[in-house]
């Protein structure tokens, strides 16, 4: 049994359980921690294949339990503020006062409210509703898939070419399916796109409605965007990610 204390952040953490630090029969534990706004910076380390700078403080009571390469987690937290960056968007998204179900082999999200850098609790504008699924093998090889209904919300967003032979920021107002993992996302879209897209032939100002997206990283592929009424083709080759529009 153990008590954590961080007075200045109100933190406060209780554990109970076992820890077998022998290897016979096989190291292991099997704890219950009850937790009020702990910091959940830790994640990060978990997460680092598919976003950045996690941040965030929650409360709640899991069970963590398993051999120590085979550790599950079992429990629900409650998440008063977190925040992180998707790199492959270059795009920072926080939710506030938002529920997750921590079980074994996944990390689900009901009807979560979360914002772009320009959205607030209370605002539908730059605001999304979001469900779906972290999942994984005992903490390795972490995959997602999220339904997603955005409203005007920050999709994209670099300032330079990169690596890249265009850059962007753009908004989307809709459905949104996303399926990835480490060094890859694919999203299936059904919204309308609000964008400005300078490429290495020129810029465009476009406002189109587009239904599949393609971003696959650490690949080197042709870039092209294709709307209808309006076109506009991005050639290049990259070794970051492509990304495909097909209307």
């Amino acid at each position: 049994k153990g008590l954590i204390n961080d007075v200045p952040n109100g933190c406060h953490m209780e554990v109970n359980g076992t820890l077998h630090l022998i290897k016979d029969p096989v190291q292991s534990l099997d704890i219950d921690v009850d937790f009020t706004r702990a910091n959940c910076a830790f994640i990060q380390r978990y997460v680092k294949n598919i976003m950045s700078d996690f941040q965030g403080r929650a409360s709640g009571k899991v069970r963590i339990y398993g051999k120590f390469r085979e550790i599950d987690v079992n429990g629900d937290a409650f998440a008063h503020e977190c925040a992180m960056t998707i790199p492959m968007l270059n795009t920072r998204y926080h939710a506030v006062n938002e529920t997750l179900r921590l079980r074994p082999g996944y990390v689900e999200l009901v009807d979560v409210t979360g914002y772009d850098r320009d959205g607030k609790p209370g605002q539908k504008d730059h605001s999304a509703i979001i469900n779906g699924r972290i999942t994984y093998e005992h903490f390795r090889n972490m995959h997602y898939t999220f339904d997603i209904d955005a409203y005007n919300v920050l999709a994209y967003d670099t300032k330079d070419f990169g690596d890249m032979p265009f850059y962007s920021t753009a908004y989307g107002t809709g459905k949104v399916s996303l399926q990835g993992g480490p060094g890859f996302v694919n999203i299936a879209i059904d919204a309308t796109a609000d964008a400005d897209i300078h490429s290495m032939e020129g810029s465009a100002r476009l406002k189109v409605r587009t239904d599949v997206l393609d971003f696959t990283g650490a690949s080197k592929s042709a870039v092209a965007i294709v709307s209808d009424p309006l076109e506009l083709s991005i050639s290049g080759t990259s070794d970051n990610g492509i990304i495909h529009c097909i209307s």
